[in-house]
């Protein structure tokens, strides 16, 4: 579908590959094609980019004796220097920039939260602390991403900072509290999706087991001894040592109440996530 000139273009193919359709456009030049068979029966295995696609193709060459003119910019569209990574303002930090594309109003505002120098020890290797000397300490930049991307990242070998994953009591409780630490764990459990209150409708042309909807949920700090997601009180997917979680449920017809819960050690209470509610229709 690669033209010579600037165009846009669009397919879609239907669920049992009935038929499919290419419609593009360029700057003086609108053009449809729909592929399928006339009785009506579903074609074998073919969709809008090599079914309409090949044809809307010749005829855009065909109707373009000369090339169009280039597409008119918008008066609200705004051309911003972007962080690739994160889609947000760069900083110094950023890698990678790259120019995109905002209607006026909609573009970022916030500096990048990704890319983050972190003070380290020289002689650990690990985040630098108020005891660490001057002389030690150094700032490394790091990706910085979050919890429920622990195993990918490692996986990818995107280096994370160091944290404390917990504390240990050394000493009873005193009156001094320590203020302003950032070294604050706070061990909680997120159901990052599906999202509360969505709706989802069932496709009548699409076999019920291949219409799932994925469950996901991750734990901060270290891996926690077990973690597990419901749905409606019945167990979808277990895990032991990780601090993520994932699964697929068949969607259902209804009303249904998702969450997380996990211990975080073998012996430890367990926590959970407030449940989420979204319908099948």
């Amino acid at each position: 579908m690669d033209l010579p000139f600037p165009a846009a273009a669009k397919t879609g193919t239907t669920t049992d590959w009935r038929d499919n359709w290419t419609i593009g456009f360029s700057s003086t030049r609108l053009v449809g094609v729909w592929v399928g068979n006339a009785d009506n029966r579903p074609m074998v295995g073919v969709t809008g980019i090599d079914g309409a696609g090949p044809i809307w193709r010749d005829l855009m060459l065909a109707s373009h004796p000369t090339p169009p003119p280039a597409f008119a910019r918008p008066a609200r569209i705004v051309e911003v220097t972007i962080c690739a990574a994160s889609g947000l303002l760069p900083t110094p930090d950023c890698p990678r920039l790259r120019r995109e594309y905002f209607i006026a109003g909609t573009e970022p505002t916030r500096p990048d939260d990704q890319f983050v120098r972190v003070p380290i020890d020289r002689s650990t290797g690990q985040p630098a602390n108020a005891d660490t000397p001057p002389e030690r300490v150094t700032e490394r930049v790091y990706r910085q991403l979050g919890p429920e991307y622990t195993e990918w990242a490692a996986a990818q070998g995107i280096p994370q900072p160091s944290l404390p994953n917990g504390w240990q009591i050394v000493s009873n409780d005193t009156a001094s509290p320590i203020h302003n630490s950032p070294f604050t764990i706070h061990h909680s459990l997120f159901l990052s999706f599906p999202t509360p209150n969505a709706a989802y409708a069932l496709h009548p042309g699409v076999p019920g087991e291949r219409q799932r909807l994925p469950v996901r949920g991750y734990a901060s700090g270290a891996a926690w001894h077990s973690l597990r997601l419901l749905v409606d009180g019945e167990v979808l997917a277990q895990t032991q040592n990780t601090s993520t979680i994932e699964s697929w449920w068949q969607l259902t017809p209804g009303q249904h109440r998702f969450w997380l819960e996990g211990e975080q050690t073998d012996s430890g209470p367990t926590e959970r996530t407030e449940a989420i509610t979204i319908v099948v229709q």
